[in-house]
Order: C-alpha cells, then sequence, then structure tokens
C-alpha cells in the first residue's frame, strides 16, 4: 500500500503526517520523520528541583521526538504509523489504515519489550536497536 499523499509540482511531499523531505546534495533525497506528543502522553524526564520549585512543577507542552531519517517515504511512514500505534493506540492518527500493521512484527516487539508506554527514555532505547530493520 502507497501513502495517500504524494509528491506536488515542487517534488516536496504533501498529505503524509509526521514525514518532512530533505533535499542534501551529500545523501540525495532522504525522509525525516518526528511525532508530536501531548502532554499527559508521556512523562517528562525526571529534573532536579531547588527548594523554591518544589512547590510547582514546571508546566511543559508537548514533546517532539525526532525517529530518524529514511531512504524511502515507504520506510518513513510505515516508521512513524508504528510509534503512532505505539503511544496513543487506538486514538492515533495514521497514514494508511490501521489494519495494515495488525500484524505488524516491529510493532509487536515494541509493544511487548516496552514497559512503560508513557516513557519516552524506554521508547527511545529500544527504537534505536530496532530502527535499522
Amino acid at each position: 500500500l502507497a501513502p495517500a499523499g504524494g509528491e506536488d509540482a515542487t517534488g516536496k511531499i504533501r498529505g503524509i503526517r509526521g514525514v518532512h523531505q530533505m533535499n542534501n546534495s551529500k545523501y540525495g533525497k532522504r525522509f525525516q520523520v518526528r511525532v508530536w506528543l501531548k502532554r499527559g502522553e508521556f512523562i517528562p524526564k525526571s529534573t532536579i528541583l531547588s527548594k523554591r520549585s518544589k512547590k510547582q512543577l514546571p508546566r511543559s507542552g508537548g514533546k517532539r521526538i525526532h525517529l530518524g531519517c529514511f531512504g524511502s517515504l515507504k520506510t518513513a511512514t510505515h516508521a512513524f504509523d508504528i510509534v503512532e500505534i505505539f503511544f496513543r493506540g487506538d486514538k492515533s492518527q495514521t497514514n494508511l489504515p490501521m489494519s495494515t500493521y495488525r500484524n505488524a512484527p516491529v510493532l509487536h516487539f515494541l509493544l511487548n519489550t516496552v514497559k512503560n508506554k508513557r516513557s519516552i527514555d524506554d521508547f527511545l532505547i529500544v527504537w534505536k536497536h530496532i530502527m535499522p530493520f
């Protein structure tokens, strides 16, 4: 299956969530994948708080996670969709139908390996190891 969006007249991709095209003279056409998580969908990193700031924790907005750069648009959209499903479950807005990923081995590996789904650090440790595959 191909993603619903595509390239416009200038060669830039349109209509594909989370994938950004990079034209680099050294590496050629690459696709960068980033996911935005809303506040409450993740656990922020623990910070060392001073005595003055212990009363009120700082409110943070969303968080952008860089998932890596991929050589093909298809691989990049699959990576974005898998991470969307991992963090948001049935509420995720994917580029391809959810049924496409029902038997995806990478998604099942993530779901079984990462114990705390709201921890970005735990997710990134596993993602860095499986991203090349």
